[in-house]
């Protein structure tokens, strides 16, 4: 039901060029619950496109920052403060830890400067607006909330909550190559609430922050099935699918190595990889591909828009999703997988243990897993009796409607907004 309370939401980039593609459903949910969403993507530059389509009570803050390596060290050079410089000085942490610091807040001052300016020319609310402000990151959109929090507090605005969710890059500090992430305790601070997407990452920010402990709650994503009941795969063969960007840390050169060693044993097989990355290392990755694999054995389908993914599954009737990811939050792709009733082999780092349950809906690995186990691993889920598969199978759908349905989650997630309980 809608209400006279206003939603802002600060994400990264959507629902501009690609990535959280996540909030394509739960946006939905949010329009229904508030009278009206404003957008706020913080890292957006002037080339990107709207991508993703919205209703029509969501309006869009069009803010045009720069945030290459060119226009992060413009940002430190133009917005150079002595006064912030101080307060790190004090710091109980190692000097390559203050230097991080620093960035972080002189990038988030600059953002926030530039978000500000275009708020106050084109957001015009009246006074008496119930506001809430909803960081979709627990990182650069988390300190420009809080920022933006003030600037409207001091305009006399009733801000009535300010959240963030926390996926994996924003609050995983040991996949970060410092093994630190900055401002842990002011950003947590001035939220009312935090929520990891995963066990993992509320352990991760309640044993960084243990004070404010409270504040911490898992609150799960959510993925809609194009099915109300689980498929039955026949498994004649290795049918894998993998989903993701192409980049160093889903570890894609492993896939491919464990299928090179499919080839030297005979074994038939077809993998399929949906997703994209950086020219220069998807180039890489392809031209690796095509030097291990045979032609024809593989296919790359580039970046595939979030609707038509789960199409894609069923259509190829593919029998295994497979993810061996260095990182993750909990990840969309797996809880994808098992709204298709698809087994996973998953590495067990972040929040997938949340989710995959070794030998009830998917084998969980160890990311440094070798190519010559992981194929084991495979054959030995491949050969299982019909039966078993297809428990499975049943299994993996039915993790998906008991925890990972999107009407469940983003519906009791919204009401948690509004009522203020967590």
């Amino acid at each position: 039901m809608k209400n006279n309370k206003t939603l802002i939401l600060l994400t990264n980039y959507f629902p501009f060029w690609k990535g959280e593609e996540y909030l394509e459903s739960e946006i939905n949910y949010l329009s229904e619950t508030f009278e009206k969403v404003i957008i706020i993507p913080v890292m957006i530059n002037k080339n990107m496109k709207q991508t993703r389509a919205v209703s029509s009570n969501v309006s869009i803050l069009n803010v045009s920052t720069d945030h290459s390596l060119k226009g992060k060290i413009q940002m430190l050079i133009y917005n150079w403060n002595g006064s912030i410089k101080n307060e790190i000085k004090k710091m109980p942490i190692s000097f390559s830890k203050k230097l991080f610091e620093y960035y972080f807040q002189i990038r988030s001052l600059a953002t926030w400067k530039i978000v500000k300016d275009e708020f106050e020319k084109e957001i015009n609310l009246p006074i008496n607006t119930s506001i809430y402000i909803y960081s979709y990151w627990f990182y650069l959109t988390s300190m420009v909330g809080i920022e933006l929090k003030k600037h409207l507090v001091d305009k006399d605005y009733e801000v009535k909550k300010i959240i963030s969710r926390a996926h994996g890059y924003d609050v995983n500090e040991n996949a970060n190559f410092l093994n630190y992430l900055p401002s842990r305790e002011y950003l947590l601070s001035n939220m009312d609430f935090v929520y990891p997407v995963s066990t993992f990452g509320e352990n991760m920010l309640k044993m960084r922050v243990p004070n404010l402990k409270e504040k911490v709650a898992v609150r799960k994503l959510g993925v809609k099935s194009i099915s109300n009941k689980f498929f039955q795969h026949e498994n004649k063969k290795i049918y894998l699918v993998s989903c993701s960007t192409i980049r160093p840390l889903k570890n894609i050169e492993k896939i491919i190595d464990t299928l090179s060693l499919c080839e030297k044993r005979g074994i038939d097989y077809k993998w399929i990889h949906l997703g994209s990355g950086k020219m220069s290392y998807e180039k890489k990755i392809h031209k690796y591909a095509k030097k291990k694999l045979t032609e024809g054995k593989y296919e790359f389908y580039g970046y595939v828009k979030n609707k038509d993914v789960m199409n894609v599954y069923k259509d190829k009737e593919v029998s295994l999703f497979i993810n061996v990811s260095e990182s993750e939050g909990t990840p969309v792709s797996v809880m994808e997988a098992f709204s298709m009733s698809l087994p996973v082999i998953a590495s067990d780092v972040g929040g997938t243990s949340d989710i995959v349950k070794d030998g009830y809906n998917g084998i969980l690995v160890d990311f440094q897993i070798t190519p010559q186990d992981l194929l084991e691993k495979i054959i030995d889920l491949n050969n299982f009796s019909k039966e078993k598969y297809n428990e499975m199978s049943r299994n993996a759908f039915l993790t998906w409607q008991t925890m990972l349905s999107e009407e469940k989650n983003y519906q009791k997630f919204c009401q948690e907004l509004l009522e203020g309980d967590i």
